[in-house]
């Protein structure tokens, strides 16, 4: 702060089921504490509706209060449902509108008192979180989707996990001039993906749900770091980087240690090589056991079974057919196709066909609802 600069106290603010309470850090005292007839589920602090000040903005069971600084209360609308999350986001390219997703699924873009814009989703609406100074918005529902709208009417894309969303942030981690997203999650796994398509670029867990992504100076120097903190307590930061982000699990920002990221690297390679070892250590199991019968096991596959694939487009389908073939004298009974980062299956992430009669052959057809890199697993279970 500059020494004829203006002293600005920190304040902290607090809502609950039947009030608001403000609180001076500094002083250690209560600035102001106000009734909340309709409850406080969410807050946010910017500039609404006339005021020329910033208020704090609080939703509750179907309304929207503003309180000034003194706890008066300066702003007042009303919405469809009980209010689950709100954001300020200059949406409109003018002048920032008021963001309010409800229980009702729906998301609500007020201009002051007047509601503007209406968006439809799949399920209550969790979190919204602007993107940096943008006219773009994250959104997070109760099902497990994320997605990012560009101003209230576009939406860029979307990801559905069988998680629940917990933190959601945006934060500029390659210093490209455009924000990433940052997503956190209730198994404790949190990801960066570009903003422009849901690209994951990096990911981690932290062991524990992740309770908040937040930005701060936490270290004094003058630099924004972004913090994921878990319910267990730990913290992990990380500083911008003008780097690359091109691999899933790597990253060389200044706040993560090249030993660290190599350790990673290692143990992920050691984990690949776990797997195939136990596999051929089946087979082998499998082989022996076949030897010392002539009949195979009622539940195994021959020693010999080999599965084949191809993957080709259908052009009167449109889609992508995976076409599965085994080689020995077996049938298929089920292919499930699963989308893990669920970039692209639309609105669904496993996919379960069953052949109508016994067959060596399965053809599952795949709908991506957008061009994006994918890894292609087959898993086969023996017993």
């Amino acid at each position: 702060m500059k020494p004829d600069a203006p002293h600005r106290p920190d304040y902290l603010y607090v809502g609950s089921r039947s009030n608001l309470l403000s609180y001076d850090v500094e002083r250690n005292a209560d600035s102001f504490f106000v009734d909340a007839p309709d409850g406080i589920n969410a807050l946010v602090l910017g500039k609404v509706g006339s005021s020329s000040k910033p208020l704090v903005i609080t939703g509750g069971n179907c309304s929207i209060l503003g309180f000034d600084d003194s706890g008066n209360e300066a702003f007042w609308t009303v919405t469809g449902d009980n209010v689950s999350a709100m954001a300020l986001c200059d949406v409109n390219s003018n002048n920032p509108l008021l963001l309010v997703g409800s229980d009702d699924f729906e998301i609500r873009a007020f201009d002051k008192e007047e509601i503007v814009h209406e968006t439809t989703e799949a399920d209550r609406v969790t979190h919204l979180t602007p993107v940096g100074s943008s006219s773009k918005f994250i959104y997070g529902l109760a099902n497990g989707t994320v997605g990012l709208y560009s101003n209230v009417k576009t939406r860029l894309w979307r990801v559905k996990t069988k998680h629940k969303v917990t933190a959601l942030c945006s934060y500029d981690l390659d210093m490209d001039g455009v924000p990433e997203v940052f997503s956190g999650w209730s198994n404790g796994s949190f990801n960066v993906r570009r903003e422009e398509n849901g690209e994951v670029i990096f990911k981690q867990n932290l062991g524990a749900s992740i309770a908040a992504i937040l930005k701060s100076d936490y270290r004094m120097d003058g630099k924004e770091e972004v913090m994921i903190c878990s319910e267990a307590g730990e913290i992990r930061a990380f500083l911008a980087s003008d780097v690359e982000l091109a691999a899933v699990g790597t990253i060389a920002a200044s706040g993560v240690s090249k030993d660290s990221m190599a350790d990673q690297k290692l143990l992920a390679e050691l984990q690949e090589k776990k797997l195939q070892l136990l596999s051929e250590l089946r087979q082998l199991e499998r082989a022996v056991k076949s030897s010392k019968s002539s009949e195979v096991p009622v539940g195994m596959l021959p020693p010999n079974t080999a599965l084949s694939y191809l993957l080709e487009p259908d052009v009167k389908l449109g889609a992508v057919i995976l076409r599965v073939e085994v080689n020995s004298d077996v049938q298929i009974v089920n292919v499930i196709a699963v989308d893990l980062e669920g970039v692209v299956l639309p609105d669904r992430e496993v996919i379960a066909i069953s052949p109508k009669a016994q067959s060596k052959v399965a053809i599952v057809p795949l709908k991506p609802y957008k061009y994006s890199a994918c890894n292609l697993r087959i898993q086969v279970p023996h017993d």
